[in-house]
């Protein structure tokens, strides 16, 4: 694998689908010297080396007008050949052919995890994103970005091909959704050089359609779809997964390219449900849960999910007993969730997540929950919200931004026949996230949807009433709705 990267549903790239981030006609801000003085004596607060490309802070020489890409002056083959309109520079005294400065904004329609610039610099060039060097170009033989420093020579590739008569691709690495600056600066190999030009476009591969889980039980196969809402997560939204006395109950993923990303977490939450003081969970009740993975060298192995919290007997299952162990006695309605977690290894290159189960009586229930795959913590919590990073994922919040959550903030159950019995659900989430509302007042095998509510669409809270003859038991959950 390699360092792990902005997010996992845009990871795997593809050849035959790559999007333009940047056109090749990008409008630039240039600041084109034609008198041999090094603008870095020019600017007021002796700043200009570490400020000129950046967004902001920047008080040196004027850059001009935005200008249309590409830039060249002299005669440049590969213009010639494509047939390229270029914004032509002027050309400066020789002895004085030094070095142009270029700066733009674009803005990233999605995460990308490795973005490709295409691109022709002659000589060479050093380029910048977000005001932070991110690669060289023919400058091998200088580590600042000076004025007066050369090119190593005439437009080169890194291997010695000519850059000047064809475009060449260089990895950038990745690039986060949202805005950026892009600078270059342009370096001649000589203070004579007769030319200078830049042509680059960036390109980055599509996102993936979301992973998607099959649960399959009894033969019968639906599709369960995952969330794509928060940057470095997966998150699959909840969904039954009721054995009732049924054995060999399974869930199975498709099989998750892993091959750009780094170490990561898998996370699945379990429940179990009981509704009969008679009976309880027993040890012949189990979860199984593990990822079928592959690794770089295309063997196969399996990394277990279980041991964290197989309590009792280490048996690599989770069992009956092991899902209620506070519980000594039977107790109606148990509804104890469990947290199960999993290194991902950097020589994994795909994994399959497969969650299968029993339960020896149709009065017990065993059910999954969110499931991510990550490169935070998930059960950690960063923004110190009070909330899961794990849970803001499944919710479409962000784990990173207190600002950001999503809760139920109060309960207002009296049913006393006066008023509207119900709950507020608060919180500043996607724009286009909803939640439905479900309830079951028996056994929680099927639920039925009360509403589907947007908190964002309703300056971030939503009271839900639930009329005045609402039972004196039942559940009630929230499910993320794509």
């Amino acid at each position: 694998m390699k360092p792990l990267l902005a997010s996992f549903l845009v990871s795997a790239l593809s050849a035959s689908a790559q999007d333009v981030i940047m056109p090749p006609n990008q409008q630039w801000s240039v600041l084109h010297v034609t008198s041999g003085v090094d603008p870095a004596t020019l600017d007021p607060t002796g700043d200009f080396a570490s400020t000129w490309h950046s967004s902001s802070g920047y008080d040196g020489p004027a850059f001009s007008t935005p200008a249309t890409a590409p830039f060249r002056y002299g005669s440049i083959a590969y213009f010639s050949s494509a047939g390229l309109t270029a914004t032509v520079l002027t050309t400066p005294a020789t002895g004085l052919r030094y070095t142009s400065y270029f700066k733009t904004t674009f803005t990233a329609s999605a995460s990308y995890p490795e973005v490709t610039a295409q691109m022709l610099a002659d000589d060479g060039a050093v380029i910048y994103l977000d005001g932070i060097e991110i690669k060289r170009l023919n400058m091998s033989n200088t580590t600042g970005d000076d004025f007066f420093a050369f090119a190593d020579g005439p437009a080169r590739t890194e291997d010695g091909a000519d850059t000047e008569s064809s475009l060449i691709n260089i990895s950038l690495g990745p690039i986060a959704a949202g805005p950026h600056t892009l600078a270059v600066s342009l370096h001649n190999a000589a203070a004579d050089s007769s030319d200078l030009a830049l042509y680059l476009r960036l390109l980055g591969s599509a996102p993936p359609p979301p992973v998607m889980l099959t649960r399959d039980i009894a033969g019968t196969p639906t599709t369960v779809l995952a969330e794509a809402a928060v940057p470095g997560w997966t998150a699959v939204r909840s969904d039954s997964f009721i054995m009732n006395g049924s054995a060999g109950a399974a869930i199975r993923s498709d099989e998750i390219d892993l091959s750009t990303v780094g170490p990561a977490t898998a996370a699945l939450t379990l429940y179990a449900s009981e509704n009969s003081t008679g009976s309880n969970f027993e040890s012949t009740d189990y979860f199984s849960a593990k990822l079928e993975v592959t690794l770089d060298d295309n063997t196969t192995a399996e990394i277990s999910m279980v041991p964290a919290v197989d309590d009792l007997n280490s048996d690599g299952l989770l069992n009956g007993d092991e899902m209620n162990p506070v519980l000594a006695t039977a107790t109606e309605y148990i509804y104890f969730p469990r947290n199960l977690t999993a290194a991902i290894p950097a020589n994994v290159k795909s994994a399959r997540l497969v969650v299968s189960g029993t339960a020896d009586s149709t009065s017990e229930s065993l059910r999954w929950g969110a499931a991510t795959i990550t490169d935070q913590n998930p059960l950690a919590d960063s923004d110190a919200d009070g909330i899961s990073n794990q849970d803001e994922a499944v919710a479409g919040t962000d784990p990173e931004d207190p600002a950001s959550f999503f809760r139920m903030e109060t309960s207002e159950l009296d049913r006393d026949g006066v008023g509207t019995d119900g709950f507020i659900l608060g919180g500043n989430t996607l724009a286009t996230r909803a939640y439905a509302v479900e309830t079951n007042e028996t056994d929680m095998a099927v639920w039925d949807t009360l509403g589907v509510f947007s908190p964002s669409a309703n300056n971030g809270r939503v009271i839900i009433g639930f009329g005045t003859t609402f039972p004196e038991i039942f559940f009630g959950r929230l499910r993320p709705v794509p």
